[in-house]
């Protein structure tokens, strides 16, 4: 149940009760008076009918107000249930989420008071959550997630301003599938498949050791991808070789410097990093093979 229709409820439930001048005029023995009916009986008899019809209105009105009070407490109880699924989307999101900030509008005031009362301060307790951006609470990692991803993205545009275009055209995080894609395609000898088996495997393991080496098979598989596309065993000749531009070779120069910042011993590599780096493999492997290509066709 959506906010808004909790509030259509109690919209019609508060003006049902405003319509409603005192629940003891319907009942029966108020009827008995109006209708003149009181006057037949004896009169002796009459102040014990009036109190009869007294306590017949009062029985009528306790009735109706525990009724509509039990209505508004299920109201109440909605809302709050809601609130508890739901999360602010602003700064103070966490992973543990912030509910605790929609819930504090649906205090401890809507409990007291009577039912015309609660329901106008649970209608405008709803209207306040209504101007607000709200997420589902197990929408809140992937939140969480992006705006690592963000915050790790301008890091390595700030360390390395080379790869600019390359990192702010990098995808959000994806699942694991997403990156086996981009990099599987440049395994080309056992060696460099089974390093970037490796680093996949270290992003599924998880904790920042696993996204360490994760890194450290990245350089691996960059390297020994430079040495087979060349012919050269030294990584650093084959990438001048194959990368005749200043502005390119700068680009993978400045990649495997990250790398290896990343892999190193003393770094705390997250899950983004590693995300971005195998991205970025993808881009810059499938450049190097075009590179090779050119090559071939120019020798030739």
């Amino acid at each position: 149940m959506q906010f808004s229709i909790i509030r259509s409820e109690a919209v019609r439930l508060l003006e049902s009760l405003s319509a409603t001048q005192s629940p003891g005029d319907t009942v029966g023995g108020q009827l008995l008076l109006n209708a003149g009916i009181a006057g037949l009986v004896p009169w002796g008899w009459k102040g014990t009918s009036r109190k009869i019809v007294a306590g017949v209105q009062r029985s009528a009105k306790v009735a109706a107000r525990e009724q509509a009070s039990r209505r508004v407490d299920s109201l109440v109880s909605q809302a709050r249930g809601m609130a508890a699924s739901y999360s602010v989307r602003d700064q103070s999101l966490r992973s543990g989420a912030n509910s605790q900030k929609l819930t504090r509008r649906f205090g401890t005031s809507l409990d007291h008071g009577s039912p015309v009362s609660r329901l106008r301060l649970l209608i405008g307790a709803l209207d306040s959550v209504s101007t607000l951006d709200l997420v589902p609470n197990q929408e809140v990692p992937r939140i969480l997630e992006a705006r690592k991803f963000e915050r790790v993205k301008s890091q390595a545009t700030r360390l390395a301003p080379e790869l600019h275009d390359l990192v702010s055209s990098a995808q959000n995080p994806q699942d694991p599938a997403y990156y086996q894609g981009r990099v599987s395609p440049f395994g080309v000898t056992p060696q460099i498949a089974e390093a970037l088996a490796g680093a996949l495997a270290r992003l599924q393991e998880g904790g920042p050791d696993a996204f360490r080496q994760g890194a450290g098979s990245l350089r691996v598989a960059l390297e020994g991808l430079l040495v087979e596309l060349s012919g050269t065993p030294d990584w650093h000749v084959a990438l001048n070789n194959l990368v005749t531009s200043d502005e390119e070779r700068g680009i993978m120069v400045r990649f495997h410097r990250l790398l290896s910042r990343s892999a190193h011993a003393g770094h705390v590599t997250s899950k983004e990093e590693l995300q971005l780096f195998l991205d970025l493999h993808g881009t810059i492997g499938g450049r190097l093979v075009q590179l090779r290509g050119t090559t071939q066709k120019s020798g030739s």
